[in-house]
Order: C-alpha cells, then sequence, then structure tokens
C-alpha cells in the first residue's frame, strides 16, 4: 500500500492519530468536499470522523494497518 498520494503528500498513519486531531479528507468521499477537513473523536471500536452520512473509522482506510488512504494530517 502506498504511504504517500501521487503529489508526494504522507497519509495520516493510524499510529499518530489521535482524539481531536484535525484531518484532511480526498475527493474519494461522496460523503464529503474535496479537501474538506474533519475532527477524528475516539470511540471502543477506534477512532473515526463525521460525514454527510454518519460517520467513517479511519481503520476502514488503512488496507496496510499503517496509512490510512485518502486521509491527511493537518
Amino acid at each position: 500500500m502506498p504511504s504517500h498520494d501521487k503529489q508526494g503528500r504522507a497519509y495520516l498513519k493510524i499510529a499518530d492519530a489521535k482524539s481531536g486531531q484535525k484531518i484532511i479528507c480526498d475527493g474519494g468521499f461522496t460523503c464529503m468536499d474535496t479537501f474538506e477537513t474533519a475532527r477524528l473523536c475516539s470511540h471502543a471500536n477506534g477512532l473515526y470522523f463525521l460525514c454527510a452520512n454518519g460517520h467513517h473509522y479511519i481503520s476502514g482506510q488503512a488496507d496496510d494497518g499503517i496509512h490510512c488512504i485518502g486521509i491527511y494530517p493537518t
């Protein structure tokens, strides 16, 4: 899995993510505007952010268990 997008911008790493952190999402989320910001929230099931359809757990974006594809730290 890639650790950066095609422009060389690093994806958020799960190990570095924390509740309250601001993130930026790319255009791959149909429930958010391209490069919209969000804030990570914490739940017993992990970290997530709110969107127009409810919420997304960041672990669902980390197929390699490390990098959250389409999510960038601010």
